[in-house]
């Protein structure tokens, strides 16, 4: 039987979000690291939340080549029951890990998926629903790590809004107090 392979290419972004930079140039990030941001997020491509959601959208569990058939399928061949949805699905994850590679180009931000099977499309399909959910997954880890970041720098704003606010009420007791007299310029 013919093996199809298609693959994803994707730019791994390995600069780390900064919401406030108060240098006059950007810190620079220690090269050395940045392909081990890329490894890492090119083995979250193949984490079980990005598969599970690829099995859900792309129906893979209904799939021959990854679980289904008349006959028990992939399921029958290891000596599983397909009685529990979580056994079958389990045993379509592990069908759909043995399709894909997923390798990082030397010296490159660029991370490949390669996904086989015995349809050209279906392979073409997986692949791009690999791709497109690892990058949803992405932007909506950043976007937490945002939200987070920004309830961080709210709360922190409202603390010294409140400490100057009490620093203004203690100058005007110490000027009221002592008897300062204030012009728009000067104290008297």
């Amino acid at each position: 039987t013919p093996r199809y392979t298609a693959t994803a290419q994707l730019y791994v972004d390995p600069r780390e979000l900064q919401l406030v930079d108060r240098e006059l140039t950007p810190r620079n990030q220690d090269a050395s690291g940045l392909p081990m941001i890329v490894e890492s997020q090119a083995r979250l491509i193949t984490s079980n939340s990005v598969l599970f959601k690829v099995i859900e959208n792309e129906k893979l569990e209904n799939d021959a080549e990854f679980g289904a058939s008349s006959s028990g399928g992939f399921l029958s061949s290891v000596g599983l029951s397909s009685d529990s949805p979580e056994t079958r699905r389990n045993a379509t994850l592990d069908a759909l890990t043995r399709h894909i590679v997923v390798r990082r180009t030397d010296r490159t931000f660029i991370v490949e998926i390669d996904v086989w099977s015995r349809d050209p499309m279906k392979a073409a399909r997986i692949a791009n629903a690999i791709a497109s959910t690892y990058l949803e997954e992405a932007a909506e880890t950043q976007s937490a790590s945002a939200r987070r970041a920004t309830a961080d720098l709210s709360a922190r704003l409202k603390e010294m809004q409140e400490r100057l606010r009490k620093a203004e009420n203690t100058l005007a007791d110490y000027k009221a107090k002592n008897n300062f007299v204030g012009t728009q310029e000067t104290l008297v």
